[in-house]
């Protein structure tokens, strides 16, 4: 892994990053604290910034198949928006508001419906009407009081399945023909958002609180736990990344410091070169339960790692404080 660019979004922290418009553009979502986001558009030739806008309490924004974009904030609102690059201007052409707390994360299916987790429990699905060009509530979900932060679509199977964030357990799987909670594991608690991802074409692991570094491993044809490693690792880690070639990249905290939204470290904790975040690259077998370490590049980040994504050009996008561009 070599770096070859770093960007400095407009907020302290990033927090999601993405390519858009069939990858012409890179999208970052960074914050200066809970209720002050940006939203940055770069040129993905050159990184150069051509588009930023302000948004109060943004959680998630997720670039949709019929270009316009699905915006979910706290508070429970979630808005369709389309962003004209030249005019350098956000139009929100539709607001849901049927969410009573904090949307977490919004997702388009593989049907075109859209699904929305949020931190009270509500797991609703959203319809387009072709018609009106509007998307309308198609079915809600609340029978567990989880708070939800993390949705991943198994389109094999028909089905979705949602992870909980901070200290709520109850990962659920939902059969998508019939809209039922097939499976609740109570087990699976979070801590700061849990991430899922597909290691073979049936297992799913839960990265469950990060104080335990627990790893679970879902069977999506049984609906169960099939294994949990309680000490994944010696360290932390912050987050997980499943590449294209089939490996998966863990961020690691060893040393590295604390950030907070104000882009400042903790008094206690100056900046003394000490800070560090590794990755590590796993190799994992056909069966998706074993994995064999590859290689670790160390201190790629002196702040916690809080998310990571694919980009096309087997360029791999690393975010905290800033977003370094790496091959």
């Amino acid at each position: 892994m070599k770096m070859i660019k770093e960007i400095k979004p407009s907020g302290k922290m990033s927090r999601l990053i993405s390519e858009i418009k069939d990858a012409k553009y890179l999208l970052v979502l960074s914050a200066d604290s809970e209720q002050v986001s940006y939203i940055d558009i770069y040129d993905i030739k050159d990184y150069n910034k051509i588009f930023t806008e302000k948004r109060e309490s943004l959680c998630c924004i997720r670039e949709l198949r019929t270009g316009s974009f699905a915006l979910s904030y706290e508070e429970g609102k979630i808005e369709i928006a389309n962003i004209d690059l030249e005019a350098k201007k956000l139009e929100v052409i539709q607001t849901l508001d049927k969410h009573q707390s904090d949307v977490y994360d919004i997702k388009e299916l593989s049907s075109g419906n859209l699904v929305s987790c949020s931190n009270n429990g509500e797991i609703i699905f959203w319809s387009l009407n072709p018609s009106l060009n509007k998307y309308e509530e198609l079915k809600a979900l609340n029978t567990h009081p989880n708070e939800y932060s993390s949705i991943l679509e198994d389109t094999d199977r028909n089905k979705l399945i949602c992870a909980p964030c901070f200290d709520s357990g109850g990962t659920c799987i939902i059969d998508l023909d019939t809209y039922e909670i097939k499976a609740t594991f109570d087990e699976i608690a979070g801590n700061g958002g849990n991430e899922l991802y597909f290691v073979n074409d049936n297992i799913v692991i839960d990265n469950s609180a990060a104080d335990e570094i627990g790893l679970f491993y879902i069977d999506m044809d049984k609906n169960q736990i099939v294994k949990h490693d309680e000490k994944f690792n010696d360290n932390k880690s912050s987050c997980f990344l499943k590449l294209n070639n089939g490996n998966l990249l863990c961020a690691l905290i060893v040393e590295a410091k604390k950030l907070n939204y104000s882009g400042s470290e903790d008094e206690e904790e100056k900046d003394d070169g000490t800070g560090r975040s590794d990755i590590q690259c796993w190799e994992i077998d056909e069966t998706g339960l074993n994995w064999k370490l590859l290689y670790t590049k160390e201190k790629i980040d002196n702040y916690p790692i809080s998310y990571m994504a694919e980009l096309k050009d087997d360029k791999i996008a690393i975010c905290s404080n800033i977003v370094k561009i790496y091959q």
